[in-house]
């Protein structure tokens, strides 16, 4: 369902990215003329908590049975009450003393919230089994952080289980403007477009929160991410957002994926028919038949390109396309995909999060096509803050524009997402 591209060039629609170092929740750009007091205050907030779950000792063997072997471990973590604050470490197979060493972060967390540590056995038939459970309160770690082990409750009977976690000493950042200095030199604002006529809109997208945040959080390895058919298992690297629905096809996302092997593919993800707001956790697997079907069909040809960009380290004018691995897990790495401005010294990645298509040749037998929407991604993988630019496709020629939009800490940014620039293309 989405038109323009050919294989000398790169997919949809890429979004905005924003220049400024501190995060502004705005839904406006920056005007050149703003001007910045050199009196006002310093607005602080939270920085994302980073959590490294180290490992267990000493848990109860949930496969008992002969020549099952030992427990495949994960371990959950979240804030009570924050549903998105959900993390997932990877599954280590054939073990009772699993290591995960694995850092997640927490962008929503406040002074006072708990943390809650799972620990299960993942099954592939019946529910996971529950091997650990424990909470730490917020004074345990917030003046000065947290490293070592605490004992597992639920553990089962006369065992005594431990977690190994170290926990960063909550910090806060500026947010806001600087009391006092010289303002930095504002960027060169293009000249918006008009609307593109396109009524999908970032919030649309909420059935698919949840997984964009394991994908900014670097955890989307933990899941059982397959290939149904061939049972080989992937990582999804990003999402694509604004395309549909359209007359064309429903409600539907693509989602790309790498292997170990670096081979890109991508299939659609759906939200449930039942109920719109959640996504069909089956269509996170590829299904070539049945009634979870979503291999791409007619859009293959179409979005190829662009998986062989990242999959090949394609350089195309100033910008190298590429994927970089993140985590090491016992199934599947964990990969993001990225591109780099190579001219700019040092330099600089920009950590794709998903693609936004906003507006593209609508009549497919024309004989010039184009493709426009933003690039969504994170300059640093610790910190779940969100920038964009936006791209173009012409003809397969790849435009990449230098202004970067204001940053947003949200997954899903509001709605200036879709405001277009005019980058000398439009005739």
């Amino acid at each position: 369902c989405f038109p323009g591209i050919n294989s000398s060039g790169v997919l949809g629609k890429m979004g905005n990215t924003c220049s400024a170092e501190k995060v502004m929740n705005t839904s406006k750009p920056l005007t050149a003329e703003a001007d910045i007091a050199t009196d006002q205050v310093t607005s602080l907030a939270w920085k994302p908590l980073c959590c490294n779950i180290k490992g267990t000792r000493c848990l109860r063997n949930a496969d008992w049975l002969p020549g099952m072997g030992y427990s495949d471990l994960y371990c959950i973590c979240q804030i009570p009450g924050k549903p998105f604050s959900r993390s997932v470490t990877e599954v280590v197979n054939n073990s009772l003393n699993p290591v995960w060493n694995q850092e997640l972060q927490f962008r929503d967390y406040d002074a006072g919230d708990v943390l809650e540590f799972y620990v299960y056995d993942k099954d592939w038939i019946r529910p996971d089994d529950l091997l650990g459970y424990v909470a730490l309160q917020s004074e345990q770690f917030h003046s000065g952080g947290f490293e070592g082990e605490v004992r597992l409750e639920r553990a089962g009977k006369d065992v005594e289980a431990y977690l190994a976690i170290k926990i960063e000493a909550p910090a806060k950042e500026d947010t806001g403007t600087p009391k006092a200095g010289k303002p930095p030199a504002p960027q060169e604002i293009p000249k918006a477009l008009e609307a593109s006529g396109n009524f999908n809109r970032p919030a649309d997208y909420g059935w698919l929160e949840e997984s964009l945040h394991l994908v900014c959080t670097n955890s989307m390895s933990a899941l059982d991410i397959r290939n149904v058919s061939t049972g080989s298992r992937h990582c999804p690297i990003f999402f694509t957002l604004g395309g549909c629905p359209n007359d064309r096809c429903g409600m539907q996302s693509l989602m790309f994926v790498t292997d170990d092997e670096r081979q890109v593919d991508f299939w659609w993800v759906k939200p449930q028919k039942s109920n719109p707001a959640n996504l069909a956790k089956e269509t996170l697997s590829l299904h070539n038949h049945g009634r979870h079907k979503n291999n791409p069909g007619m859009s293959k040809p179409f979005y190829q390109p662009l998986a062989e960009l990242f999959q090949q380290g394609t350089v195309v004018g100033e910008w190298r396309f590429g994927l970089q691995v993140v985590g090491i897990g016992s199934v599947v790495s964990t990969w993001r995909a990225f591109i780099e401005h190579v001219t700019k010294e040092p330099a600089e990645k920009l950590y794709v999060h998903f693609l936004w298509e906003e507006d593209w040749t609508l009549d497919p037998f024309a004989q010039s096509k184009f493709v426009r929407g933003k690039i969504v991604y994170q300059k640093d993988l610790k910190y779940p803050v969100f920038h964009s630019r936006q791209y173009e496709i012409h003809d397969g020629k790849v435009i990449i524009s230098n202004y970067e939009e204001p940053c947003a800490k949200a997954v899903l940014p509001d709605g200036s997402l879709k405001d277009l620039w005019d980058l000398g293309t439009t005739n």
